[in-house]
């Protein structure tokens, strides 16, 4: 009974976790697009959009691309400041977060594969944001 006790205790611990990862991953993304959107859109999609921000501009190349010019530009631009946003978070917090993705990421790896795993992690939740996102208005 005592096992069956611990292991009901373990997934309400990981379902608590999780809940607590998702949402801190989403309020981590929208940071990246605070900053995406302070950067002035780079034109690089010609007259054909009112892109005003990098954030327009990466959201066309999220649902358009990828292109192949613009992918490595983009990776430039957003892993810094990946890189940056989660190296604000405190460590008991980063804690919580390797727990988060352990479940996430395939078994066997160690402290600094699950820890890339971070950055993986946050851009596929920025990636989804943009995604979700309507820019159909910005054309021109």
């Amino acid at each position: 009974m005592a096992t069956e006790d611990r292991h009901a205790d373990l997934e309400a611990i990981y379902k608590a976790v999780g809940a607590y990862g998702q949402a801190e991953f989403e309020r981590l993304a929208r940071r990246v697009i605070h900053h995406l959107q302070r950067m002035p859109a780079s034109g690089i999609f010609g007259d054909d959009f009112h892109y005003r921000s990098i954030w327009d501009e990466w959201c066309h190349e999220v649902q358009e691309g990828p292109h192949e010019l613009l992918e490595h530009a983009m990776d430039d631009t957003i892993l810094p400041l990946i890189n940056k946003i989660l190296e604000s978070v405190p460590a008991h917090v980063e804690a919580l977060f390797l727990i988060y993705v352990a479940g996430r990421a395939p078994r066997g790896q160690g402290t600094a594969a699950r820890e890339g795993h971070l950055q993986d992690v946050l851009r596929r939740e920025l990636e989804q944001m943009a995604i979700n996102r309507d820019i159909e208005h910005l054309r021109a």
